[in-house]
């Protein structure tokens, strides 16, 4: 019966404390309120120091669910409505997807997707949990889809390196399709009525289909190089760009192995 369970999307964290934005935004998609971390990070800046339970409570409040703090033992977590967050080994924040006879199933928005034994439950389990469900104000909200310009962002001049690129296909195939076409007029003329001519003219005509084949292939080739490395200068500079436009708080939240 698992496999018609609703499963919580993990979403990993990208800054050291965004753990509690992060859990947030499993929960809310997984109800249908399709948010990504950047948006909420954006609406709702982590907090230095790490975050609070009351910032989890008051995050909910404003998209339309209702959060309750729980201070409880392991056994009394079967009570409570999945998913739920935990406070985690006192200075982080997982979701807790499924309770199994011995042992749970989190979400950890650093690590991934886990299966915890009792033995480390006890052992990295605060005895809080943030119980999330949707308030009367609640209403869904559908995902943004992510257009392929906000990853790569605005690359201009690329057109002329298309338009060659398949003006060059269009000729070799044609290359191609010729070929056979004079292998044809040999057998059924020249072999037939010993036209050395015709066949002298036939291997010239191949021989130039040839040589413009491989000189097509060659500048094809090049333009796909010369394509290649101006994407990647194009796209570089705008990651670049768009990194100096950043604010400081976006550095300051990361590490180096982040950012890179």
């Amino acid at each position: 019966m698992d496999m018609f369970i609703k499963r919580v999307k993990l979403i990993l964290q990208s800054e050291d404390s965004e753990c509690g934005q992060a859990c947030l935004a499993m929960i809310f998609n997984y109800y249908g309120y399709g948010i990504s971390l950047p948006e909420l990070r954006k609406n709702h800046s982590a907090q230095t120091g790490g975050t609070k339970v009351s910032y989890l409570m008051e995050t909910c409040n404003d998209h339309g669910f209702r959060a309750i703090a729980y201070s409880l033992t392991i056994e009394e977590l079967r009570k409570l409505t999945l998913p739920c967050i935990l406070h985690w080994n006192f200075s982080h924040f997982v979701v807790l997807t499924k309770i199994n006879k011995n042992s749970v199933e989190i979400n950890d928005p650093a690590l991934g997707c886990m299966r915890i034994d009792q033995d480390k439950l006890k052992q990295y389990f605060t005895g809080v949990a943030v119980e999330i469900k949707k308030s009367e104000s609640f209403s869904p909200v559908k995902p943004k889809k992510i257009n392929i310009r906000d990853v790569t962002g605005k690359v201009i001049g690329f057109i002329p390196f298309i338009f060659k690129m398949l003006a060059a296909s269009i000729l070799i195939d044609i290359i191609a399709l010729l070929m056979p076409r004079i292998s044809q007029l040999i057998l059924d003329k020249v072999i037939p009525d010993h036209d050395k001519n015709l066949l002298i003219f036939c291997f010239l005509v191949s021989l130039a289909l040839l040589v413009l084949q491989f000189v097509i292939s060659t500048m094809s080739d090049l333009t796909k190089i010369k394509f290649e490395a101006y994407f990647k200068s194009n796209w570089r500079s705008n990651v670049f760009s768009k990194l100096t436009r950043l604010p400081v708080d976006f550095f300051k939240s990361r590490g180096f192995g982040n950012i890179m």
